[in-house]
């Protein structure tokens, strides 16, 4: 942070003591004749501080581009916790709307949301049974927050990451120019898409009212399922609660959003998952959610939330060497140690690491 130097400026006696953080400049400044109070959701200090200074700039350069009046409108914009984390800040200690802007967004920077790289946004995959259109959006918001792309790699990722299906060979065989070019060709694939789906519905319930007149539901079996296996050997050590890396991930459009599933017979009401949207366990207990969140993790997302040390749990569970290396670089990315040496204790890994697909920069 930035600290700017408190110009000292000492009461007089008949001097009423200063309620704001502003120079006297900024505190004098009046505000334009033709002002009006503008509409806008006060921010609390729990979203994005970065997009309420895009918002309120944006409504305030309608009416001014006097630095003093952005200073001065700003803390009517405010509520809550970020009301008061302004009316503490030290007298004259606001100068400009670049300090004031630059304080407020260090101040919460901790609610910004997880700020995808241009290698792990070929980890937003379409899932199976995902609608092309869904998955388009999904895609090109999680583009939008991605930093320095341009048009060329935003589709090279969206080649890559789509299922193999008439559009992606489309894609693959006839490049688009632009995300424009695209969005209009799958536009000519949603209506094909769609009258499929309908269709194997409709083959699938005739199938079955055909061959099974006499069909009764069939009871619920009270039998317990089987738990859920595992899908990999060892699992990213986490700081922070799954559910929170749950709200991230669809912040992001790292995932498309849950779609609710029937409650499983005799379930523990008590217990709710909101990846399944459905009752039985617990969001933190659930199996397919931890193996999603590691399929992201190894993607390259959530570094910050994996726990560094873990020397513990490392000596409890052997791990494949593809694993372990894996796992290694993820906790150690301030380390740089040298490629062509290897531990002589350590046994050599039996298959190389997972490559990435090249994306030209």
């Amino acid at each position: 942070m930035i600290h700017h130097p408190i110009p000292l400026h000492p009461l007089q006696p008949h001097q009423p003591k200063r309620r704001d953080p502003f120079t006297d400049f900024i505190a004098n400044t009046p505000l334009p004749a033709q002002w009006e109070p503008f509409t806008l959701d006060r921010y609390t200090g729990e979203t994005d501080p970065d997009e309420h200074l895009k918002v309120y700039i944006t409504h305030v350069a309608l009416y001014t581009s006097q630095d003093a009046v952005f200073c001065k409108v700003f803390p009517t914009t405010l509520k809550g916790p970020a009301l008061e984390w302004f009316t503490t800040l030290p007298p004259y200690s606001i100068d400009s709307f670049d300090t004031l802007s630059h304080m407020f967004s260090t101040h919460f920077a901790g609610n910004r949301p997880h700020q995808t790289t241009t290698i792990s946004l070929l980890g937003i995959r379409q899932e199976q049974g995902e609608p092309l259109k869904a998955f388009i959006d999904r895609f090109s918001k999680a583009a939008l927050r991605t930093p320095h792309l341009n048009q060329e790699m935003i589709l090279q990722c969206m080649a890559l990451t789509l299922q193999p299906d008439p559009f992606a060979n489309n894609v693959s065989l006839h490049p688009p120019a632009s995300m424009h070019e695209l969005k209009l060709r799958a536009a000519d694939y949603v209506p094909m898409e769609e009258m499929q789906t309908l269709h194997t519905k409709f083959c699938n319930d005739y199938a079955t009212t055909s061959f099974n007149p006499t069909l009764q539901p069939a009871h619920p079996d009270s039998r317990p399922c089987e738990p859920r296996q595992p899908s990999f050997t060892r699992y990213a050590p986490l700081i922070v609660a799954r559910s929170r890396i749950l709200d991230e991930a669809l912040q992001a459009d790292l995932i498309p959003p849950p779609r609710k599933t029937t409650t499983p017979p005799n379930a523990d009401m008590t217990k709710y998952c909101r990846y399944h949207r459905n009752h039985g366990h617990t969001t933190e207990d659930c199996k397919a959610l931890q193996d999603k969140i590691e399929e992201l993790v190894r993607a390259g997302h959530f570094r910050c939330f994996i726990r560094r040390d873990d020397h513990s749990s490392r000596s409890c569970h052997p791990l494949d060497p593809t694993t372990d290396a894996l796992y290694t670089t993820l906790a150690t990315t301030d380390a740089k140690p040298n490629p062509l040496t290897r531990n002589p204790n350590r046994p050599a890994p039996t298959s190389p690491l997972p490559i990435l697909p090249y994306v030209a920069l």
